[in-house]
């Protein structure tokens, strides 16, 4: 059935179990028509990697929140890929990917799979964002990051991207955000993990 509504394709690489998925569809159903195509599995640091050498399956799932749910047995730019070719009867107004369960901050976006999406979609010319909250644990409430979400996602489909240009958006951990910054992203590195 035509709409006129835009087409938000959601994804992540916390896996399309993810609580994060779920709330990302349930903040911004009532800005468009909602499919979520995400890995099968928790796929982390997976960068802007594809699948080449096995057979990327697709799975239908029950709708969730009026939203379509896929899962593909590949990378978060595997999702991009194959949504793009293989489910989708139009091409996405928007990709938005998440809500990531950890920072996406400085350099971690050159590792990030939630990224790895937003960086495919921008290539592909849609606008694309990236949401991350600065936990990594899933049992930890995401209700902050809805007011950031519905803010930012509003605004960019209201104005729009430049060419060539994406959002990465890092989410603190709190009860409340008290406002929003821009800026570039930092050089840096984990001093507790990989130096």
């Amino acid at each position: 059935m035509p709409t006129n509504r835009p087409l938000i394709l959601i994804t992540n690489d916390d896996s399309v179990f993810a609580p994060g998925l779920h709330l990302l569809i349930d903040y911004v159903k009532s800005m468009g028509d909602v499919i979520a195509i995400a890995p099968d599995a928790p796929h982390s640091g997976q960068s802007s990697a594809i699948s080449v050498n096995k057979v990327l399956q697709i799975n239908r799932h029950e709708d969730y929140n009026g939203a379509a749910i896929y899962s593909v047995n590949g990378t978060p730019v595997d999702c991009v890929k194959l949504g793009m070719h293989a489910v989708l009867d139009r091409r996405p107004d928007f990709i938005l990917s998440g809500i990531n369960h950890g920072s996406n901050s400085g350099n971690s976006i050159i590792y990030s799979g939630t990224m790895g999406a937003v960086l495919e979609g921008c290539m592909l010319g849609i606008p694309s964002i990236g949401y991350s909250f600065h936990s990594h644990n899933q049992a930890y409430s995401l209700e902050a990051c809805r007011e950031v979400v519905e803010k930012i996602t509003s605004r960019v489909m209201e104005q729009g991207l430049p060419s060539d240009i994406c959002l990465n958006v890092n989410i603190p951990k709190c009860s409340k955000v008290e406002g929003i910054k821009v800026t570039r992203a930092a050089r840096g590195f984990w001093t507790e993990e990989y130096a």
